[in-house]
């Protein structure tokens, strides 16, 4: 409750499968980033790797227009991930990607 407002979230889920460098996810990401925020939503937007064997890593969530944070195996302290290697341009190392937006819905 933000005053005498109420706020709900809205919750959209895109899932890609197709073979993906880490690059066009980042390019594609930004550019529905952009989009929203030029349309003026107020969301946030995560993207969600897959990596082989079924590990999923997420980024964290960014406000729309802003630079999209996707996650980095180099920051991550948890569980090692494998392909430290599908950050080279050149590799379409992932094969499905998830991005989701929420969005903040404002009513009287």
């Amino acid at each position: 409750m933000i005053g005498n407002r109420l706020t709900n979230q809205l919750v959209e889920v895109i899932k890609y499968t197709g073979n993906y460098t880490r690059e066009q996810i980042e390019r594609m990401a930004q550019k529905y980033s952009n989009s929203l925020n030029r349309h003026g939503a107020n969301a946030r937007i995560e993207v969600v790797l897959e990596y082989p064997k079924k590990l999923f890593r997420s980024g964290k969530f960014t406000k729309v227009g802003r630079p999209i944070i996707m996650f980095d195996p180099h920051d991550y302290d948890g569980a090692p991930v494998e392909e430290v290697d599908t950050f080279k341009s050149s590799v379409s190392a992932f094969h499905s990607f998830v991005e989701y937006f929420v969005f903040e819905i404002v009513t009287q």
